[in-house]
């Protein structure tokens, strides 16, 4: 059958979204098969929307056909499609992922995604890679992170990743430049290097704000290789914002 598709981004973090027209079980595979970029569409993950007496749920589907739990710029980005494609009329929206609950607000050109902050849990742990010790921060959104804080190369970075996160959690490094500005990498689960990572923000900004290491005043900046991110604090919410885009739409062949 032709599906029809929309591919947008997050900053670099890039999506194929489709409506929820499929069987349920034929989503994993089909993520699998549109996300491969020297073969389908190419996409860090797949985006599934879907409406029930005027209310959005959206499913995700990381590259490797594995489900996710959360998707902070996917939701950005989704909410861009609703805006814009589905004519959502209106400034602020509840879409729920999974079980969990979160609000869309439009402001202006601005999209943002509010995560509840009690939602969020950090703890510490040392691994040691080659024989050296490395201090791993474990934050718990709806999906797990591993931070590592200080200043790292990419090749540093991309030779320690996997290996913490061994399948398991999103990895971020995290250098802090200045109490406002920080720079981050981010190894995802069931994707690799990706430019950016909204959930990956989330928890870099929840652990150094409970640190003390950036301020607890005013919006963060975390730039990624895709871009900046911005988030801050609004009691009792974590907001997060940034630059999100629709590139194309087409129609593409599924078997189903």
């Amino acid at each position: 059958m032709l599906l029809d598709f929309c591919k947008g981004h997050g900053t670099g973090n890039d999506f194929i979204i489709i409506q929820d027209l499929l069987p349920k079980d034929r989503y994993q595979s089909i993520a699998k098969k549109l996300c491969q970029r020297k073969y389908g569409i190419g996409a860090d993950g797949l985006l599934v929307l879907s409406t029930t007496a005027g209310r959005y749920a959206m499913a995700i589907y990381n590259a490797d056909g594995s489900p996710a739990e959360i998707c902070l710029n996917g939701l950005r980005t989704c909410a861009l499609y609703m805006k814009k494609i589905l004519g959502f009329p209106g400034q602020r929206s509840d879409i729920t992922v999974g079980c969990t609950g979160y609000t869309l607000l439009f402001r202006g050109k601005d999209i943002l995604v509010s995560v509840p902050a009690t939602a969020v849990r950090a703890t510490q742990r040392t691994l040691y890679i080659n024989k050296k010790p490395l201090t791993i921060h474990q934050v718990q959104l709806a999906n797990p992170h591993a931070v590592v804080i200080g200043a790292f190369t990419k090749q540093e970075f991309l030779s320690r990743a996997p290996v913490i996160a061994s399948g398991q959690c999103n990895v971020e490094f995290v250098q802090v430049l200045a109490p406002d500005r920080v720079r981050a990498m981010v190894w995802e689960r069931g994707v690799g290097y990706t430019l950016s990572c909204g959930s990956g923000a989330v928890a870099v900004y929840y652990l150094l704000r409970e640190k003390h290491l950036v301020t607890r005043e005013q919006p963060v900046r975390i730039i990624m290789p895709g871009g900046i991110l911005l988030a801050f604090f609004q009691k009792p919410d974590i907001l997060l914002g940034g630059d999100v885009e629709l590139v194309y739409q087409g129609r593409i062949h599924v078997d189903i």
